[in-house]
């Protein structure tokens, strides 16, 4: 998913590639909680680790429909960009830890 987004050379393409990231990022809505979360630790440190290369892409996708005035990609884009702000937020993440709630944007 995150390197088919790198290589969408269209605005479909992306949003395409931006559907499935929300579709894999949407387990974060089911482990509402740090501690429920634990649960499923090692898959969301793969899946952000993986989709962390792509957060420059995803500008570039949003400022290029916000020029175009694609209001749908826009809304999409910034879902997936809030989803990886926030970080997988894992109970007990060790602090040196890049994922550490203190070490997100």
């Amino acid at each position: 998913m995150a390197h088919s987004l790198v290589h969408a050379n269209n605005q479909e393409a992306a949003h395409t590639a931006i559907k499935g990231f929300i579709n894999v990022l949407s387990i974060l809505v089911y482990y509402k909680t740090p501690l429920e979360r634990r649960e499923i630790a090692d898959e969301l440190i793969r899946i952000f680790s993986a989709f962390l290369s792509s957060v420059e892409k995803l500008v570039q996708v949003l400022r290029n429909a916000a020029q175009s005035s694609n209001v749908v990609l826009m809304v999409d884009t910034l879902r997936v960009i809030n989803f990886l702000m926030n970080g997988p937020r894992i109970a007990s993440t060790p602090e040196d830890n890049k994922f550490h709630a203190n070490k997100q944007m």
